[in-house]
């Protein structure tokens, strides 16, 4: 902890965000946050008797390569495998994001995380490399969480199956 900050103790990136909801579960409050801008820390200026920070907005680049689509579909399946076991409630606020940046954004500022992950995230331009971190946000979440595949379905149990000579794979048996 820093007991005097300056300005060398400030990160150069943060995040706008707006609370969405508040979700109740068990003794615990969830509040789910929306990434609304990434701004950077221009400097400082005196204004009377207070200082007033600058900050521009961190322009991002669109990704042509078609990447973004498919990423965005597979964070938000796994973002709602992970809302499912963890905050139900909150599983109908991940289908409201239709943009595939502001998905990302919401993952990223709703998750745990250091200060300095969530500020390497937001200095990225790449809307792809955005989803990637995302992704494997909520994928390091599901594995702290201990939710790692999708509930069976009623009835089902996992078995071994037989593929060919020395390998097997997992499946469900009726």
């Amino acid at each position: 902890m820093v007991e005097e900050p300056s300005f060398a103790d400030l990160y150069d990136t943060g995040c706008v965000a707006l609370a969405t909801a508040i979700v109740p579960q068990n003794e615990a409050v969830w509040v789910v946050l929306r990434g609304v801008a990434w701004p950077k820390f221009d400097g400082v200026e005196s204004e009377g008797t207070h200082l007033v920070a600058r900050v521009s907005a961190i322009a991002i680049e669109p990704d042509d390569d078609g990447d973004a689509t498919q990423l965005a579909a597979k964070l938000r399946r796994e973002a709602k495998r992970l809302a499912r076991r963890t905050a139900p409630e909150s599983e109908r606020f991940i289908d409201e994001i239709a943009d595939a940046g502001a998905l990302a954004d919401a993952m990223m500022s709703n998750l745990p995380g250091t200060v300095a992950e969530k500020v390497a995230y937001a200095a990225e331009r790449r809307v792809a490399t955005k989803l990637r971190r995302a992704l494997d946000a909520v994928r390091a979440r599901r594995r702290d969480t201990g939710v790692e595949r999708p509930p069976l379905p009623s009835g089902a149990r996992l078995s071994r199956a037989r593929i060919g000579e020395g390998s097997s794979q997992r499946a469900l048996a009726p």
